[in-house]
């Protein structure tokens, strides 16, 4: 059998030189979790009793709770209400949405016309232009996502805790205007006042859960505040529509 020749030699023994585990051997941004059988916590608080990782973890998982809430009903305003579009273009063309409960949308056709396309119909209730009226479920949206870029250098300068409730009143605000509105413009502005308030759920609530929570709790605390959207949007998501044809789209935002 040929010998081993070049560089291969000098790798033979390499498994039995004893190796030195040090912290500056290990993968930079990599840490140990465990030592032995304990689990160490990271990132080590500060003395500091203020820290929000030496608060006491029942009031933790209280935090975690409210912005589950928080997040839940910002994400259900924006992605429910964005839905019912059909419902506004009744509401500012003057006709009672609760003909939608009559499930016969025939009944919305002009005298001596018979037409079963939605968009049609819609199109010529006279009533706002279609696109006008889907400002309603866009322009929210845009204003969620540009207001990231105001509020997490906001709470990097001034603290999570007054970015949150200022974010939450806004969303509040802007709910309790758009409950109240009576025309298009003034939907919209509520609606955008939201969409800004909203913008904190993607934005401010995972750099709250990274300040209070130790590595090893976050991938909890964060499935939590997910499923807990998930399951209120798709509850409200269910129900809206029940509320809408038996009472207003006023009542969603209350």
């Amino acid at each position: 059998m040929a010998s081993k020749s070049g560089w291969t030699e000098s790798t033979d023994n390499l498994a039995n030189v004893p190796r030195v585990e040090t912290p500056e051997a290990l993968v930079v941004g990599s840490s140990q979790l465990f030592d032995g059988n304990v689990i160490r916590f990271v990132p080590m608080p500060t003395p500091d009793p203020k820290d929000p990782l030496n608060l006491p973890t029942w009031r933790k998982w209280v935090a975690i709770a409210a912005l589950c809430f928080f997040g839940s009903l910002a994400l259900a305003a924006e992605f429910i209400v964005g839905a019912l579009v059909p419902v506004f273009v009744l509401e500012y063309s003057g006709i009672d949405p609760h003909i939608l409960s009559q499930i016969d949308i025939s009944a919305l056709n002009k005298p001596g016309e018979v037409t079963l396309d939605p968009v049609k119909i819609l199109a010529g209730l006279g009533g706002p232009p279609l696109y006008q009226v889907a400002l309603l479920a866009s322009v929210p949206l845009l204003v969620n996502g540009l207001s990231s870029y105001i509020l997490v250098p906001l709470s990097i300068g001034i603290g999570r805790r007054p970015v949150l409730l200022l974010s939450g009143l806004l969303a509040w605000t802007g709910g309790l205007w758009a409950g109240f509105s009576q025309g298009l413009g003034s939907h919209l502005a509520a609606r955008c006042f939201q969409g800004f308030g909203a913008g904190a759920v993607e934005a401010l609530i995972p750099l709250i859960i990274q300040d209070m929570m130790f590595i090893h709790q976050r991938n909890k605390a964060i499935s939590s505040v997910g499923a807990s959207q998930g399951l209120l949007v798709v509850s409200l998501g269910i129900m809206s529509p029940i509320i809408v044809s038996r009472l207003s789209f006023h009542a969603l935002f209350y």
